[in-house]
């Protein structure tokens, strides 16, 4: 009888395996349809990003000296917020919610961001995070926050790393800093920060 056992628990591995591979081709389908309708979405630009979830997109309108914003709900519905640049007040990258880097209006600029840009870049900032941020080789979360003049909306986050593995899972222990979605999360938060500091200097000389 033991080897009716085995047959049966190969029949059921494989069974379980079929149906994950299906369900992996399934979300794989659903991510790619959400993330043309994202991408085909809103003003042309060519300066964007789309965050690694496929919820939102980031996008500078320059003409119109603003950044514009769109959210994804339940794969269909897309909501839209636009962030004039004179009223952006203050824009932080955080790592696992602490602040590493910010740039404010008047052109006040401080973290271990801009000065990974100036000694090393990436590799700096994953190696080297300024001593009063926790030293860490993992990372849960790197956004972008801005402060806003918006009663309604005062803080606007756009986050850069992923949340979810390739089947749908969350990442609740994060990722390792080799990981190349890390990587390319603080290769884009380095670049929208750079943005944003332009914007933000952009508006102070137009304002005086």
């Amino acid at each position: 009888m033991g080897w009716w056992i085995t047959i049966a628990v190969v029949l059921i591995v494989s069974w379980f395996l079929i149906k994950l591979d299906m369900f992996a081709d399934k979300e794989k389908i659903k991510e790619e349809n959400t993330r043309k309708k994202l991408l085909s979405h809103g003003i042309n630009s060519n300066v964007y990003c789309v965050d690694q979830d496929f919820r939102r997109k980031i996008v500078l309108d320059e003409t119109n000296n603003q950044f514009m914003l769109y959210e994804m709900f339940d794969g269909n519905r897309i909501e839209e917020y636009n962030v004039p640049f004179e009223k952006i007040i203050k824009s932080e990258i955080f790592f696992d919610d602490n602040a590493v880097t910010k740039v404010s209006r008047g052109g006040q600029v401080s973290g271990a961001l801009v000065g990974g840009l100036v000694g090393g870049g990436v590799g700096a900032l994953i190696g080297g995070l300024s001593s009063s941020t926790t030293q860490t080789k993992t990372f849960k979360s790197i956004d972008l926050k801005l402060t806003v003049e918006d009663f309604k909306n005062p803080i606007v986050k756009f986050p850069f790393m992923p949340t979810k593995n390739e089947i749908g899972f969350d990442l609740v222990n994060g990722l390792k800093a080799e990981d190349p979605k890390v990587k390319l999360a603080l290769e884009n938060a380095e670049k929208w920060q750079g943005i944003l500091e332009v914007a933000i200097r952009k508006a102070s000389k137009v304002a005086q």
